[in-house]
């Protein structure tokens, strides 16, 4: 396991100010594959860049991993993205909270989100858990909004 807070501060400061601008925190709502629930809910941090030399720094500095994916009518150029998923991001995400700019309440919401995640073993997670989940999926919906009038 990864030791976030030992990393340099100043690749902790070059993180959050990458991230701030390209990063993106995900939680997101699928159908569920088992009978008993109806949706599934994930979280994950990622950043996608056509430069790969940012990526291989997040990889090699941070942690995650890497996909390339082939690009499509939105973006021309194959472009390389760098993900974590939620228990590491959350572990991670605590370490620079408090140098985002952008990214912060985000980050908070991913953070809470992580706490509601525990080996259920069978039976699954209790509803107030997805009660917490939906909740926490829909902030982020509106933190992640595009196009939001500046006051």
């Amino acid at each position: 396991m990864k030791q976030y807070h030992k990393i340099q501060k100043e690749k902790l400061f070059y993180f959050a100010g990458l991230f701030d601008g390209e990063g993106c925190i995900c939680i997101v709502k699928n159908k569920s594959p088992y009978k008993n629930r109806t949706y599934v809910y994930r979280a994950f941090i990622q950043l996608a860049m056509t430069d790969k030399r940012p990526i291989d720094w997040l990889k090699k500095n941070i942690g995650g991993n890497i996909y390339k994916v082939k690009g499509h009518k939105y973006c021309q150029k194959d472009y390389f993205q760098w993900t974590m998923n939620c228990i590491e991001s959350a572990k991670f995400l605590d370490v620079v909270l408090e140098m985002f700019l952008v990214k912060k309440e985000q980050a908070k919401n991913l953070i809470s989100f992580a706490k509601t995640i525990k080996r259920t073993g069978v039976g699954g997670t209790p509803e107030n858990i997805y009660k917490i989940r939906e909740k926490l999926y829909l902030d982020n919906k509106v933190l992640n909004q595009k196009g939001i009038i500046i006051k």
